[in-house]
């Protein structure tokens, strides 16, 4: 009794439908934002603060590695741009 579950077809230009990872990839900005949240209350930089996360992975500390390195963490961005 607590609980609702719609569905609605709206008609639209853009095709769209369901994404073949379910529901995880739709929830990965919230997921990784929350951690950005988490890192800013702990007043440490979000990459350092997901390595410690992970820090008994080096498997998914080397792709964090790489994503830092492919990125320029840490330079001035652009106007506009964040």
């Amino acid at each position: 009794p607590n609980q609702l579950i719609r569905y609605s077809n709206p008609s639209s230009p853009i095709p769209w439908g369901n994404w073949r990872s379910v529901a995880h990839s739709t929830h990965g900005f919230v997921t990784e934002s929350f951690i950005d949240e988490l890192a800013h209350a702990a007043k440490q930089d979000p990459l350092s603060y997901r390595k410690s996360l992970i820090k008994d992975y080096p498997r998914l500390q080397a792709v964090l590695e790489m994503a830092y390195e492919k990125s320029n963490w840490g330079s001035p961005l652009p106007a506009n741009w964040g």
